[in-house]
Parts: structure tokens; C-alpha cells; sequence
């Protein structure tokens, strides 16, 4: 390619679906933004919920469908003037996961606290591998808690387990909270609600993610 990506690129992917991979990426997008920075979503999932999402409410930063797996060669022209590019991975089309990894910087693979959702991330896992293995470890990837219940046994044994697939586990995570869904239903983010905790995880995963691509 005769030009290069000068934004940092988010991919946020699990081939499983119901794990809290849009919202994810809506909040994500939405710090970043209110942090002054240029900031385009891109919803690569065939179900357009961060789409439908944007037309209910946002009217902060752009968000853009891209369905195709050209999306490597697209993103070069898609992401000039942004500082930051998030991509709202689609589950199960792997094509289209291989894309975004290959534009990412950066891959959250995000998991409910569940041997279940461990179990389904196998396959997405060994993608991201072999795509490490063909480019000197990049991208980077980090899986991130989603959903947790506090002090639960579930949510202590699950950051054992999924060590041992050989990623880290950021440090930074979500809990159960119906801030997030119910802003998310009207185009808004938790950043628009008073839950002060939902907003702390959000700030403090944006803060792991600046630190983790500086």
C-alpha cells in the first residue's frame, strides 16, 4: 500500500454474540471524543447497532456501516483526519473479523464471566495469533471483562482462565448495569446518565487502552 494509517485503530471483536461488544464500542468512542479527539465508529456488523444506535441519539461523532471485507483497504481512506478509529467487530463472519484485525492496532476481544463465552472465543483467538505470528506480534490484543458481577467466584476464576489463552486481561472492565442498556436504547452513552460507576469503568478501560498504545 502506498499509504499508511496514522490513527490509532480499536478493533473490538468476539465471534459470540450478546457480550456487550457494541456498547463497548459506543462508550469507548464517546470518551474518547469528549476527551477533544477526532473520533469515527465504524460498524462493521451486519446487524447495524451501532448505526441504528447513532440515528436514535448521537450527534457527537460520525458513525459508518462497512460490511464488506475490503475493509483493510478502505479504512486507509476512511480513517484521514481521525485520531482514533474504533471498529464494532461483527460476530461469526470471519472474513470480516480477519479484516478488522488486520486494520487494528489494538483487539479487545470483550467476554461475559463464563466458561461459555471463554469456550467460544477459542476460534477468534487463533485468528488473532496467526495474524501476530505473520506481523511480529501485532496487532495487540487484550481480552476485557464485560458484564461482571462483583465479587462473584465466576468473574475471580474467569481472569485465571483466560490468562492461560495467552492474551491479557486488561485491567479495566464493565459490570451489570442497566445504565448501559437503557442509554444505549435512546442514542446516548452512560456518560449522559448520573451513574458515576458506569462512567468511572468506561474512563478507566480509555485510560488502559491510551497507555497500552502509547
Amino acid at each position: 500500500m502506498s499509504e499508511s494509517i496514522t490513527c490509532k485503530v480499536i478493533a473490538i471483536i468476539n465471534q459470540k454474540g450478546g457480550v456487550g461488544k457494541t456498547t463497548l464500542a459506543i462508550n469507548i468512542a464517546t470518551k474518547l471524543y469528549d476527551d477533544k479527539y477526532k473520533v469515527l465508529l465504524i460498524d462493521s456488523d451486519t446487524q447495524e447497532s451501532a448505526t441504528d444506535w447513532s440515528m436514535a441519539g448521537n450527534n457527537k461523532f460520525k458513525v459508518i456501516g462497512r460490511t464488506r471485507p475490503t475493509l483493510e483497504e478502505d479504512i486507509i481512506e476512511l480513517s484521514k483526519g481521525y485520531d482514533w478509529v474504533i471498529i464494532d467487530g461483527v460476530p461469526q463472519i470471519e472474513n470480516m473479523a480477519k479484516a478488522a484485525i488486520k486494520c487494528a492496532d489494538l483487539v479487545i476481544v470483550p467476554v461475559q464471566p463464563s466458561q461459555l463465552d471463554v469456550w467460544a472465543s477459542l476460534d477468534l483467538i487463533d485468528i488473532i495469533k496467526a495474524r501476530q505470528a505473520a506481523r511480529e506480534g501485532k496487532p495487540l490484543a487484550y481480552f476485557c471483562v464485560s458484564q461482571k458481577v462483583v465479587n462473584s467466584l465466576a468473574g475471580n476464576k474467569l481472569d485465571s482462565a483466560l490468562k492461560d489463552l495467552g492474551f491479557p486481561v486488561m485491567k479495566g472492565f464493565t459490570c451489570q448495569r442497566t445504565a448501559y442498556k437503557e442509554s444505549i436504547s435512546i442514542g446516548k452513552t452512560v456518560f449522559d446518565t448520573r451513574n458515576w460507576k458506569a462512567k468511572q469503568e468506561i474512563t478507566n478501560i480509555v485510560k488502559e487502552i491510551k497507555e497500552i498504545l502509547k
